[in-house]
């Protein structure tokens, strides 16, 4: 039976109730509530309304100073709901359809974003009759009384493709729609800056239809996210350095100089939201601490699409870089293919002083490298959908990276104790050539009530030959130019890998009662590391009596892990354990490694009110120590440097802890604090070969880090036509090793201006300051950074062209230095004394139309970035 709540919580007043006024912002409550709401804020009319039937209506709307009638209509919208003004000056609100049975539903598009004012009509299964409808809410919700059990669903809105679902529960879920490309229009920007929202382990940034989403790359965009630093080729979240890149689920095993480069290749146009993962959850690698950075791609809005273009570096860097992708897709099947590449010749300075305190000597080292890059990267997609439920995906990829050096400089020796060479002029030759072959294949099959559930099967496969070959001359001088010798070497390198993984994932949404994952994964990873050294000998090379070597390094890793999701009106609750067993073993030298790891995480969101969220996240991780440096390699870096591996290293765990305040899903102040007590730092050493000193540069472990980091990061819209985003950070850092205790407090700035001028030019500025830092055995310098972009589109966005001068403070020589064992190192690195100049021009062709299909993910992420 019904029961009928009558709310009457005034008497009717004589005045006119035109002159009263409804304003406020409803965000999800239920019918109910906001109707209550109302009726506490006129003195006129008594709201009548039947409660049972209208409790599952949700509704979100901004009501501004509106009459109480015209209130009510907004929220009713296009629910079947109908308001009646009595005679009394009673309103009564009732649904109209009456019946036992409702289907309740969420209707998104790809990106999960809400579709509002969707039609949603139940029809007879048997023959397609017309039973009732209803529209979604801006929200993207529905609720259709209907007492037919089953019923056919037809999903329909302007752009979308009509879709047609079985529903067989009252709850079915979340719903998608996917674009309709003939019937899309152009969109314009709308927004200066974009929005902010947390959910889970996770906070989003949208970027699409933003200014943020014109002229940019992915690697621009990155310094302009809450919490993301991107200092030289070091990329950072909250302070935390190493973050792991994704583009949608796809993991790029690149890091440094050629992540940064990579990145520079991803255009904004077709990024559609970056989502920033300080504390990553269960169903990622407990591997990494700096958390990752996931960019999700656009969904393409056209059919068979080709781009073609490229840019240009000149002046200090001297660079091509083409590109060129082509996607197509007819019914079940579907490919892309794209390649891209950089043709570019480089310059660096280095100046290196070592102090030997314990051997009385020093050393000063200046060279000059010259460097001839040829990299490039094919990657191809195929796509085949067996039926709605099961689809099938293969990933095929290929990247070859070439790099020659050509190193000229000199060595001065001093002090007390110097050898009788004092000078030694130096010619080193370097060519490295990696070429990496990766397949990736993916089957999803989706079950359930209305398919909400989801099996995963991703297998990997990843192979890589890495060959170095070196060439030195080395001409020694006495104190008085005395030519004494000349010595020529060549040392051949092999680091090849080999990565066999494979992972099962199933999800189950349980619609109000939340969602739960859980997953299985094993990997096995080979590393090699082959070295031979010769030296000229009266004319022929020979083999270089115990200076050669070869390791091999195997390893296993299995892991296991479940992760829940709930989500309340207010708030939202993450929790994940992860557990992986760990196995390594080598040959060639004695190494063997066994360990069971329990990795929990816990993630909470409370939103205290439309402008203000409170997050709070505590999770546990590990940095397991990169293959090639546990292997006792002994590789001559210089005349006088020996660089060396270290098998006794082993991995650090972390513990993190962070909560985040966010004001009007714009700016965010975030506190966090983690502590490790093992972590690894790079140690220097001396040993004497073959008579002479040498500096050994190698790595130790032990290094106990205690991290408080503070961030700041607000944006500021100044005028239609000029966007501010400003961000600070101050970290202190204690670190305590088995030598030394160092207390370190460093300090960061930045601010980019965005203009759009007028015929459509946008302009960006850059100003970055970085203070002093120290680490455990070492500090590196400040640093200035000023960067200028000027960006212009033609022909309906498809000819994008942009002028970028970066480092415009140009003059400056980063320098570091390291402490230990009584040798002091202190390195300056720096180019030529100019700005870093490129032109980028892109087009893209488009036609007819294209199936869109899901992103293929991988389950060898970890193992690749170890390993490389």
């Amino acid at each position: 039976m019904k029961k009928v709540l009558f709310l009457i919580l005034m008497c009717a007043l004589v005045f006119n109730v035109g002159a009263q006024r409804i304003t406020h912002e409803f965000r999800n409550v239920s019918m109910s509530d906001a109707l209550k709401f109302i009726q506490g804020q006129n003195t006129h009319y008594k709201i009548v309304f039947i409660y049972n039937e209208l409790e599952d209506f949700k509704v979100t709307a901004s009501v501004q100073n509106k009459r109480v009638g015209d209130a009510i209509q907004q929220l009713i919208g296009f629910y079947p709901i109908l308001m009646t003004i009595g005679e009394s000056n009673d309103i009564y609100v009732e649904c109209v359809q009456k019946a036992e049975r409702k289907y309740i539903g969420h209707l998104v598009n790809r990106n999960n974003r809400p579709i509002e004012f969707a039609n949603v009509a139940l029809l007879n299964p048997k023959d397609s009759s017309f039973i009732t409808g209803g529209v979604t809410n801006s929200d993207g919700l529905f609720v259709i009384p209907c007492d037919v059990h089953p019923v056919l669903a037809r999903l329909s809105f302007v752009g979308y493709r009509t879709t047609y679902v079985r529903f067989s529960q009252n709850r079915v879920g979340t719903l998608r729609l996917y674009e309709d490309t003939k019937t899309l229009k152009e969109v314009k920007v709308t927004t200066l800056r974009p929005t902010v929202t947390y959910k889970g382990d996770r906070y989003s940034v949208n970027i699409g239809n933003t200014i943020l989403g014109i002229g940019n790359t992915a690697e621009s965009l990155l310094t302009q996210l809450p919490g993301v630093w991107l200092n030289g080729n070091d990329i950072s979240i909250n302070g935390i350095s190493g973050a792991h890149v994704m583009v949608d689920d796809r993991s790029i095993h690149l890091s440094g100089s050629e992540l940064v480069a990579y990145l520079k290749g991803i255009r904004s146009e077709t990024i559609d939201k970056i989502e920033i993962i300080p504390n990553p959850s269960a169903e990622f690698a407990a591997q990494g601490m700096g958390g990752v950075l996931r960019i999700l791609t656009k969904e393409r809005q056209s059919g068979t699409q080709l781009v073609v273009g490229g840019s240009v570096d000149f002046i200090n860097y001297k660079a091509v870089r083409p590109y060129v992708s082509y996607g197509y897709g007819k019914g079940k099947f579907g490919f892309d293919i794209s390649a891209n590449g950089t043709f570019g010749k480089g310059y660096l300075c280095a100046d290196e002083l070592t102090k030997n305190y314990e051997k009385l000597v020093n050393y000063q080292n200046n060279i000059v490298d010259r460097m001839d890059d040829v990299i490039g990267t094919v990657n191809s997609n195929i796509y085949y959908d067996f039926n709605a439920r099961n689809k099938f995906a293969l990933n095929l990829n290929y990247s070859h990276w070439y790099k020659d050096e050509h190193v000229n400089g000199y060595t001065l020796v001093d002090r007390e104790n110097a050898p009788k060479t004092v000078h030694t002029d130096i010619k080193h030759e370097t060519i490295q050539n990696q070429n990496t072959l990766s397949a990736s294949m993916n089957f999803t099959h989706k079950f359930g009530p209305d398919d909400r559930n989801k099996l995963l099967v991703l297998a990997d496969v990843t192979k890589s030959f890495y060959p170095n070959d070196d060439e030195f001359e080395y001409k020694n001088y006495d104190r008085n130019g005395v030519l004494l010798s000349t010595e020529n070497l060549r040392h051949h390198q092999s680091v090849p890998f080999f990565i066999l993984s494979g992972e099962t994932r199933v999800e189950w949404d349980f619609l109000k009662h939340g969602s739960l994952m859980a997953g299985i994964k094993y990997s096995h990873s080979l590393k090699d590391n082959e070295f031979e050294e010769q030296t000229l000998t009266n004319g022929s090379w020979s083999g270089s009596p115990g200076k050669g070597y070869s390791f091999k390094y195997a390893e296993d890793l299995q892991a296991a892990y479940l992760k829940y999701d709930l989500s309340g009106k207010k708030w939202n609750l993450t929790a994940g354990l992860r557990g992986e067993y760990n196995y390594a073993k080598a040959d060639g030298y004695d190494f063997s490694y066994r360990h069971l790891d329990l990795f929990p995480s816990l993630y909470y969101t409370y939103r205290l009110s439309k402008c203000h969220t409170m997050i709070f996240s505590a999770s546990r991780r590990t940095q397991r120590v990169g293959f090639i440096r546990l292997m006792p390699y002994r590789y001559y870096h210089s005349r006088y440097t020996l660089n060396m591996g270290n098998p006794n290293l082993r991995p650090d765990y972390s513990n993190h802890i962070s909560v985040t305040y966010q004001l009007a899903q714009k700016y965010n102040l975030t506190l966090t604090h983690v502590w490790s007590n093992n972590g690894l730092d790079n140690y220097n050493r001396t040993e004497t070969v073959d008579g002479q000193a040498m500096t050994v540069a190698s790595y130790v472990d032990g290094v106990k880090n205690r991290l408080t980091n503070l961030n700041l990061y607000v944006p500021i819209n100044v005028a239609s036509w000029w966007s501010i985003v400003n961000q600070a950070r101050m970290s202190f850092d204690k670190y305590i090793t088995s030598e030394t205790s160092v207390n370190n407090f460093d300090w960061k700035i930045y601010t980019q201006h965005t203009f759009v001028l007028p015929l459509d030019i946008r302009m960006q500025l850059l100003y970055r300051y970085i203070s002093e830092s120290k680490s455990a055995y070492g500090k590196s310098r400040d640093y200035h950074q000023l960067d200028f972009s000027c960006m212009k589109t033609f022909f309906n966005d498809k000819l994008t062209c942009k002028l970028s001068v970066n480092d415009l403070i140009c003059g400056q020589k980063n320098w570091s230095y390291t402490l230990t064992n009584k040798i002091y190192r202190k390195t300056y690195m720096y180019g030529r004394f100019i700005p870093f100049f490129s032109f980028s021009i892109y087009y893209t062709f488009t036609k007819g139309k294209r199936k869109q299909h899901d992103s293929i993910e991988r389950s060898n992420n970890d193992e690749k970035m170890r390993a490389m």
